[in-house]
């Protein structure tokens, strides 16, 4: 908005809004904004709103963006001036979700989930909690139901194997292995590796759609391994540790671990040991320190 370009908000989810007797003026935020607001569900199967909105962004055409909120002349290398321009925005931002929201449960207000995240966030739980959960991912994507269905399809692609094997056999030895050798026994060698994958990113979207990643996330930050290592792992555990279900778990724990010690010595040789930063993680408080307490809105 403050760089003069035409804007259209898109208010998605509104249908879980609704479901959670949460209620947002749009028409009172748009005037407030300065541009049109409007309420959208992607997921729906009319995908409601959407249509309006690219109508409404194509009529804005031409036209100019006047930013809701100017902030002024900062000194970027000034860090008290910054911070203080940044409360000001926070509280200008409070301000409007204050007069264009109506919900019924306060984020400030306890209820049965916040009990919840108290234990699977606590500094001493959470972190045995993480791995036993992480450790059920891998012991049942590793060694269980993924090596079960991997197994079962290795099966009837090596039984096609030996069907095909049983054609040529008495055709050009190269084409013979070709056919049978490279591309069926290929695509046996990349099957066998598929299940394991396949089930581990399933319960990962099931921890991630509960909320429970974001938890976690939060709780770790930074030494959480990235998200593209864990198929790496599978990789390896399929390959090197296939009768060993604790052979996810050690490689992940490994890497953290690994983060963990690289993290102390960036610390050392940087000098940054006592510098505090805030951050805003999966639209939740970080909970580390007050800034980020203070400044979000309730």
């Amino acid at each position: 908005m403050e760089l003069g370009i035409p804007v259209v908000v898109a208010l998605n989810k509104s249908d879980i809004n609704e479901r959670k007797d949460m209620e947002i003026d749009e028409t009172l935020l748009s005037e407030k904004l300065g541009c049109p607001v409007i309420k959208t569900v992607s997921t729906s199967a009319g995908h409601a709103g959407l249509k309006e909105v690219v109508t409404k962004a194509a009529g804005l055409k031409g036209s100019e963006q006047k930013a809701p909120y100017d902030e002024g002349k900062v000194d970027l290398h000034n860090k008290s001036e910054v911070e203080e321009a940044d409360r000001k925005r926070f509280e200008f931002v409070k301000s409007i979700v204050a007069s264009v929201e109506k919900r019924k449960v306060l984020t400030k207000e306890k209820n049965g989930q916040d009990k919840i995240d108290a234990v699977l966030t606590n500094p001493c739980l959470g972190i045995p909690i993480f791995a036993v959960v992480m450790f059920g991912v891998f012991y049942i994507s590793q060694t269980t139901v993924g090596t079960w269905i991997a197994d079962w399809l290795v099966g009837w692609i090596e039984a096609f194997r030996e069907w095909a094997a049983g054609l040529v056999e008495n055709a050009n030895p190269f084409l013979q292995s070709l056919l049978v050798d490279g591309m069926i026994g290929g695509v046996g060698a990349v099957v066998g590796f598929l299940p394991l994958i396949m089930v581990m990113y399933f319960l990962i979207a099931l921890l991630e759609d509960c909320g429970y990643m974001a938890r976690a996330t939060a709780m770790l930050t930074p030494f959480m391994p990235c998200g593209a290592k864990l198929p790496v792992i599978a990789l390896f555990v399929g390959a090197f540790f296939l009768d060993a279900p604790w052979g996810g778990t050690l490689m992940y724990f490994v890497g953290i671990l690994l983060i963990l010690l690289c993290a102390l010595l960036v610390n050392a040789i940087t000098g940054y040991k006592f510098r505090k930063s805030c951050r805003i993680c999966a639209g939740t408080r970080c909970g580390t320190c007050s800034d980020c307490n203070d400044s979000l809105p309730d």
